[in-house]
């Protein structure tokens, strides 16, 4: 029978074997010491940033336009206030304050309570005319009333193509009313004082009260005229359609056919007259029966056939 006597006393000098000796104490000291440093250092880092004096956030008092301001408009007409903006998110120029710029002019449409670049304004208007710079040489630029309806319910906006046309009472009492064309394919440059065409809205904003038409010095002369003697509305051209207009006029009578009043009057006859050549005459309802001038004298009877043609 074998008996395991040496197996009990094999833990006991391995333990012995194992106990840490002084330099592999310090250097699990030192692991340690180096872990524990990576871990505390962010956090150090942190706290030196959050710390008031070294890197705290600054701001700074900015003015900001409290309504969206429209391409050509001088700030003078926006209301500003001013709000508390990070220093370190002001990367560009911005304007600090609105006081001697009042006379720039937007060259876009700037957002509400934002700052606004410098560059996104001119110190000139003449620079910043949206509408003067949109006239080529040779054309001509004017203004018309219009309502609901004539702008084709608002959707007649800035950069869009429309045919002017000019609705009145025909010079002809028998034709009615009549619709004109007198301008086609004219571009509109502003809408309700805005230049901002219509960027893929699915309602149309308010009608404008007036809108700015791009013509030539000829069209212009028509539609001015055209609004003292009717009234003016258009119609909308797709994007890109340039063809000119067929059909460019149109009445009442077209439409509708003659009015009554206007067919051939029905002759009606009083009577018939033997005239002084033995022929026989019908006489129309403007004609009248008069005595000879025996029968004046006799005060007879009125001769049948008789008129004041056979007097003359």
């Amino acid at each position: 029978m074998n008996i395991r006597t040496s197996s009990r006393g094999r833990p006991r000098r391995l333990g012995r074997r194992l106990l840490p000796t002084p330099l592999t104490l310090g250097g699990l000291v030192g692991a340690v010491g180096i872990c524990f440093g990576v871990a505390m250092g962010p956090a150090e880092e942190s706290t030196a940033v959050a710390s008031p004096g070294e890197g705290a956030l600054q701001t700074v008092q900015i003015p900001v336009p409290v309504r969206a301001v429209a391409r050509g408009e001088r700030l003078g007409q926006v209301e500003f206030t001013t709000v508390e903006w990070p220093k370190r998110s002001l990367t560009e120029s911005y304007i600090q304050e609105v006081q001697s710029m009042r006379e720039a002019v937007a060259l876009s449409q700037l957002p509400p309570y934002l700052p606004i670049p410098s560059v996104a304004v001119a110190a000139e208007g003449t620079e910043a005319n949206a509408v003067v710079n949109g006239i080529p040489l040779g054309m001509r630029a004017i203004t018309v009333r219009v309502d609901a309806e004539a702008a084709v319910e608002g959707w007649a906006r800035s950069g869009n193509n429309v045919d002017v046309i000019l609705l009145r009472q025909g010079s002809d009492t028998t034709t009615g009313i009549d619709a004109t064309v007198i301008a086609e394919n004219v571009r509109i440059l502003s809408a309700g004082r805005s230049t901002e065409p219509l960027a893929g809205q699915t309602s149309a904003p308010q009608a404008p009260a007036t809108v700015t038409l791009l013509v030539t010095q000829e069209d212009a002369l028509k539609v001015k005229t055209a609004q003292t003697v009717g009234k003016l509305t258009f119609s909308l051209r797709a994007s890109g359609d340039e063809d000119p207009t067929l059909a460019v006029s149109v009445n009442q009578r077209d439409l509708l056919g003659a009015p009554r009043n206007a067919l051939p009057r029905r002759e009606v006859y009083r009577g018939r007259a033997v005239g002084p050549d033995g022929k026989t005459y019908l006489l129309g309802d403007d004609a009248r029966w008069v005595r000879t001038l025996g029968e004046q004298a006799s005060g007879g009877p009125v001769p049948q056939g008789e008129s004041d043609a056979d007097e003359r």
